[in-house]
């Protein structure tokens, strides 16, 4: 029997079991571990991107996230109107431009929902943000009227996200493809010096993989827009999507201007610790991300 099936399959036995139980290091429980650098094609395609769009797991999983803020029109719910612009057709559309997609395992998606009455100040001092600049600079006495304006509609107003988790794993590979890319970690980590807590992207990168996983985002942000008259939708980057996790952990203490440091950002600065190069690398994002102990009731987590 392959030793490596063995090992991997002990290592899954252990990641599971450590699921269902009690870890006092909290960052054990976010799998996140580094990003898929941007490359000449996604620069190209995407121009608007200023960081990776890809991160990955620490079981191998190619991550990416798409924010959706909307229906591009107002749609008829009506299940027995399927003319386009309905919800019917938006469906029915979408399942068969998927079916292709999910003839063989290896992808997964998810939907995050997020509903906050208690942001709803936020969501309007951001919407006003510009106004608020505007006025500061021409000189105009209108801070009243603005803050008038967010007393009264603050009670109306409820924070209210969604994103679409997208998932690829190496299960999509080829035996051949997995055993090269072992072969060519194990070359590598032969002459990379430790660095036990930093981001190490090298491990990660699967053209192979990341083809597989950039052909799925184009296939569900064409069927989620589905010609105009779908989905309001925009591929996140790591910043923002460090961001949002960040903040349902510690929403009353995270900066709107933080964002984890990825490789391309700039070093960290620190002493190095014996042979250790972590200090010269950004660390990994589950350090990041999962900072503090948080506060829980039963099966909940507050966000501090």
């Amino acid at each position: 029997m392959n030793i490596n099936r063995i090992i991997f399959a002990i290592e899954d036995c252990i990641s599971t079991l450590s699921r269902y139980s009690v870890s006092a290091f909290f960052p054990d429980y976010c799998d996140l571990h580094t990003v898929i650098g941007l490359d000449q094609q996604d620069r190209e395609r995407r121009p608007w991107l200023k960081a990776p769009y890809i991160a990955t797991t620490k079981q191998g999983y190619y991550l990416s996230v798409f924010e959706i803020s909307g229906a591009l029109k107002e749609m008829d719910e009506n299940p027995d109107q399927t003319a386009p612009g309905t919800l019917e057709s938006l469906i029915a559309a979408l399942a068969e431009r998927m079916n292709t997609a999910w003839k063989n395992s290896g992808h997964k998606i998810s939907f995050v929902f997020e509903r906050d009455p208690e942001r709803g100040r936020d969501e309007i001092e951001a919407m006003l943000l510009p106004q608020r600049k505007s006025i500061a600079r021409t000189g105009i006495l209108l801070q009243d009227v603005l803050d008038e304006k967010v007393t009264t509609l603050t009670p109306w107003l409820v924070r209210e996200r969604c994103w679409l988790t997208v998932w690829s794993s190496e299960e999509l590979l080829s035996r051949t493809d997995r055993k090269d890319h072992q072969t060519r970690v194990r070359k590598l980590a032969e002459h990379a010096p430790p660095a036990r807590f930093a981001q190490d992207p090298w491990r990660w990168t699967l053209s192979a993989l990341k083809i597989r996983h950039d052909a799925l985002l184009d296939t569900l942000e064409q069927a989620l827009t589905h010609d105009s008259d779908g989905l309001l939708i925009r591929l996140m980057d790591i910043h923002e999507v460090g961001r949002e996790i960040r903040r349902q952990l510690e929403r009353n203490s995270t900066p709107a201007v933080w964002q984890p440091h990825l490789p391309e950002d700039a070093r960290p600065a620190g002493w190095r610790q014996g042979g250790d190069t972590s200090v010269f690398h950004a660390p990994s994002l589950n350090l990041q991300l999962f900072t503090t102990q948080p506060e829980t009731h039963g099966s909940l987590i507050q966000g501090r």
